[in-house]
């Protein structure tokens, strides 16, 4: 259409163009689509998808060795009546703040946002109408997941829970204050043998048999003052217990 504005019954839209030759590649709003050359000069894009209402569609083109060599701008409305988005799955129905979940269902526009409660996902990829990517924002407990349009039509919800993150710690830093000396080893023979109390009893073990026995804390004081082999993970640094749930950890 030479440019200009136009309108369409439909939920996607082909474009088509003019560039030169060595033209490889058009972005469409930052996404790569599938560019046929359908002359020495002339190209096209299929199935470039839109949401209710008009669509800017922003247009990068780049050559063969990636320099952008044009950009142009188009305003697509939509008019096609639309149904509102529909959630089926949720894969995994459990799972940590910042890890990627699937989500299934119908109806998915581009634009949309995947709200975890209230709080929106900070990334979501639109794979297709009916599957989406998205990060679990940060949260905790059994929330209700639901998908929002761009043009306010919402999904019923589905049910997502929060999995704990497994705590931190750093192996040999029995009594907790960030250092490994011998006041560590002193905490694991008082725990021992006069029935003191440990915050984290995966810290206490030393040698990471998921015991804790006097070889934890001769273990320690072999490390500390006989050139011994260091703790195993997490050491030196705090983190997670790498394998093994037999003791765990309140911190």
């Amino acid at each position: 259409r030479n440019g200009a504005d136009f309108s369409t019954d439909e939920m996607d839209v082909q474009l088509a163009g003019s560039g030169p030759a060595r033209l490889r590649q058009v972005l469409v709003n930052g996404e790569s689509y599938g560019l046929t050359h359908t002359t020495m000069t002339g190209w096209s894009i299929n199935e470039i998808p839109l949401g209710p209402g008009p669509n800017v569609l922003e247009l990068l083109a780049f050559d063969l060795n990636g320099d952008l060599i044009s950009a142009d701008s188009i305003t697509v409305t939509s008019t096609a009546a639309v149904e509102p988005p529909e959630l089926t799955a949720i894969e995994p129905a459990e799972a940590l703040a910042g890890d990627t979940i699937e989500i299934r269902g119908s109806g998915f526009l581009p634009g949309l946002t995947v709200l975890f409660g209230e709080t929106p996902s900070p990334r979501v990829n639109r794979a297709s109408d009916t599957l989406l990517t998205a990060e679990v924002p940060p949260g905790e407990g059994l929330v209700e997941v639901k998908v929002s349009n761009s043009n306010g039509q919402e999904s019923a919800t589905v049910s997502f829970s929060y999995l704990d993150p497994a705590p931190t710690f750093m192996r040999g830093d029995a009594n907790g204050d960030g250092f490994l000396d011998i006041s560590d080893g002193i905490a694991v023979i008082n725990y021992l043998f006069i029935g003191r109390e440990l915050d984290c009893l995966d810290a206490a073990d030393v040698d990471d048999d998921e015991e804790l026995l006097i070889t934890d804390g001769v273990y320690l004081l072999d490390f500390l003052f006989r050139t011994g082999s260091a703790p195993p993970a997490p050491y030196p640094d705090p983190g997670p217990d790498p394998e093994g749930e037999a003791l765990g950890c309140g911190i």
